[in-house]
């Protein structure tokens, strides 16, 4: 579970709020924020089990691959499902998301706005172009963070994009939004985003089956997967002919029976 689900961390969010005029609460939530704890003891996961490269505890990956820790939820069992075909671990890391700098815009956002209020209170102008100053580079601010959240989920689409693609590989060209979902670890309207996200009438189609099934194919991959079959059915037929027939040098011809002369 989150961090701040646990009602003891969001009361101490709320005492260091208000006891530290909001920097301390909001020091304290952007350190936490993506920290994920055990629903039992309320330890975070990086003092509790380490992970095993399938995503299950050490212990639990050591002693029973089908069981399902309570930390990963439905990943252990897609994790350690039985002559499942593997796909590649997603490599590199994602852009950041600009949380930093958008709530950063925001705080000085309202703090230009503040600026701007108690100038006009007060009847002195100067300062509100300070605060209007404050407020630009707020909004720019918070426009550049805006910018690199949009990059990273056009990242982690991407990424999910090319494990879908393998995916199709090892299933002959054909997936459903179930596939992806099963073998992916998503929930099912995710999944149907991202093959939808890859359709686009060439490359990868959609058609509706007679059961009703949504089905996208990618005929590239078919086409692929069967020309690597038939050069692999072409070269073991070579091998099979040349080893049924013999080698016309090593073949020797007879030698002709010697002549009887009559006396």
């Amino acid at each position: 579970m989150a961090y701040f689900q646990r009602s003891g961390n969001l009361a101490l969010l709320g005492v260091a709020t208000i006891f530290t005029y909001g920097i301390g609460g909001l020091a304290y939530w952007l350190v936490k924020r993506k920290d994920r704890v055990c629903p039992a003891c309320g330890l975070s996961w990086k003092q509790s089990r380490p992970m095993g490269p399938s995503g299950l505890p050490v212990h639990a990956a050591r002693h029973d691959p089908q069981e399902t820790s309570s930390r990963n939820g439905e990943r252990g069992t897609a994790a350690a499902l039985p002559h499942a075909p593997s796909l590649p671990s997603p490599g590199g890391s994602l852009p950041p998301g600009g949380m930093g700098r958008r709530v950063t815009g925001v705080l000085t956002g309202l703090f230009g706005l503040f600026i701007v209020a108690m100038s006009l209170v007060e009847g002195v102008l100067a300062p509100s172009a300070f605060g209007g100053v404050m407020i630009l580079g707020a909004a720019l601010l918070f426009g550049w963070g805006w910018s690199a959240r949009r990059n990273r989920r056009q990242a982690v689409l991407e990424r999910t994009q090319r494990q879908v693609i393998h995916l199709a590989h090892l299933r002959g060209g054909r997936l459903t939004a179930t596939d992806v979902a099963t073998m992916l670890d998503m929930g099912l309207p995710g999944a149907e985003r991202v093959l939808l996200s890859l359709d686009d009438g060439f490359r990868v189609r959609s058609e509706v089956t007679r059961d009703g099934i949504l089905v996208f194919d990618f005929p590239e991959v078919s086409l692929a997967d069967r020309t690597r079959n038939a050069d692999v059915v072409d070269w073991q037929r070579a091998l099979d002919k040349g080893g049924s027939s013999a080698d016309p040098s090593e073949q020797t011809t007879p030698a002709p029976a010697p002549s009887r002369t009559t006396a």
